[in-house]
C-alpha cells in the first residue's frame, strides 16, 4: 500500500534506502542523495550505489548531460557545473570536498579515479582576440577535457580545457 512522502524524503529523494524513480528518473536503485541540490534532474544519470553529499550539480536546459558511475562518492560542497556541455564520471570513482568541475567543453573522468579536494577541473577558455570591456568573459571556447583510469589528482590542482591525462597517472 502507497503512503505520502515526508518533506525530508522529497528533499533527500530516498524512499525506505532507495532512490524514488518518480524524482529521479535516470537513478539506479541504491543510491544516496543527501542534501543536494540539482537542477534539471531529467539529464543527471547516476549509476547504483553511488553516494552525492551536499553537492550541487547543475544542468541547464541547453546542457547534454551528466553522467555518474556505479559505486561513486561525491563528497561536501562539490559543484559539478554542465555548462552547454556534459560531464561523465567513471565507476567507482571519489571526489573530494570543494572540488568544481566545469563542464563547457565536456569532462571525462575514468574508473576508479580519485579527486581530492579543492581541485578545478575546467573544459573551456576564455577568448581573448578581440579583448573588449562589453565583451569580457562572454566568449568562451571549448576543448573536452580527460582523466584516464586509476589516476590519482592530488589536492589544490587545476586542470584546464584541453588536457588529456593518461591512465595510472
Amino acid at each position: 500500500m502507497g503512503r505520502f512522502l515526508s518533506k525530508k524524503e522529497l528533499f533527500i529523494g530516498k524512499i525506505n534506502g532507495r532512490i524514488s524513480s518518480l524524482f529521479y528518473p535516470n537513478i539506479e536503485n541504491g543510491s544516496s542523495l543527501i542534501g543536494c541540490k540539482i537542477f534539471d534532474k531529467r539529464k543527471l544519470f547516476l549509476g547504483a550505489s553511488s553516494l552525492l553529499y551536499n553537492c550541487r550539480i547543475r544542468i541547464c536546459t541547453d546542457s547534454k548531460y551528466v553522467k555518474i558511475g556505479k559505486g561513486c562518492r561525491i563528497e561536501n560542497n562539490v559543484l559539478l557545473n554542465a555548462h552547454t556541455g556534459y560531464i561523465e564520471l567513471g565507476n567507482k570513482s571519489f571526489i573530494g570536498p570543494n572540488t568544481i568541475i566545469q563542464g563547457f567543453g565536456g569532462v571525462k573522468v575514468g574508473n576508479d579515479v580519485m579527486i581530492a579536494g579543492n581541485c578545478f577541473i575546467s573544459s573551456s577558455n576564455h577568448l581573448f582576440e578581440n579583448v573588449k570591456p562589453e565583451r569580457f568573459l562572454k566568449d568562451e571556447e571549448g576543448k573536452e577535457t580527460e582523466i584516464g583510469s586509476n589516476t590519482w589528482i592530488g589536492s589544490n590542482v587545476t586542470i584546464v580545457a584541453g588536457v588529456k591525462i593518461g591512465e595510472r597517472c
